[in-house]
């Protein structure tokens, strides 16, 4: 029992150990992605006109953009970790969630020729959820969907209320694809 709690306390200490150093690491890399997201955006901006160098600036800007949002996710894993994570809902509409969840995938559909069609989202009710965190839910979602769906084929989100209360309506949200799909074990 004695070598058990002292186990324990090992690896509640490495635990805390791992936190803190995403924590600090994320922090630490914020400000310099800060710079290059910066200098990138006034580097493209002047890039315009010049093919050569647009499409390296513009390359530029989208890694320090990717590499931000990992930056992000790691500070939302220690936030969760630390039980520290703040939920901030507010009334939202799932359509304009998703259409910007679109947009951001814009480039990437196309590139794959991959369609994605959005049913039923027009009709269902604002709810009160946190907009920021469901739009991460839904970003990794169709992220993955585009990832395991094959070029050419098709990803498709849809929704539809569930049980509408005035006070709490619920509503299901599926997003489906043409991919390879989960193995069922």
């Amino acid at each position: 029992t004695v070598e058990l709690e002292k186990t324990n306390r090992i690896l509640e200490q490495m635990d805390r150990t791992k936190v803190n150093f995403i924590s600090v690491s994320a922090h630490e890399l914020r400000t310099p992605l800060t710079l290059i997201n910066g200098y990138s955006q006034i580097l493209e901006m002047r890039a315009n006109n010049d093919s050569e160098l647009a499409p390296l600036a513009k390359g530029i800007l989208e890694g320090s953009t990717r590499m931000t949002e990992i930056v992000n996710s790691m500070l939302d894993v220690s936030r969760i970790d630390n039980q520290t994570l703040q939920v901030v809902p507010e009334s939202i509409e799932i359509k304009h969630l998703i259409t910007r969840v679109r947009d951001t995938f814009e480039q990437a559909l196309e590139q794959r020729r991959l369609t994605l069609t959005v049913e039923g989202l027009d009709d269902l009710p604002p709810i009160l959820a946190d907009p920021d965190l469901l739009f991460k839910v839904f970003y990794h979602l169709v992220m993955n969907a585009i990832k395991y769906t094959p070029d050419g084929r098709w990803i498709k989100v849809s929704g539809c209320v569930v049980q509408e209360t005035e006070d709490d309506p619920e509503i299901e949200i599926v997003v489906a694809d043409s991919g390879i799909g989960i193995a069922p074990q």
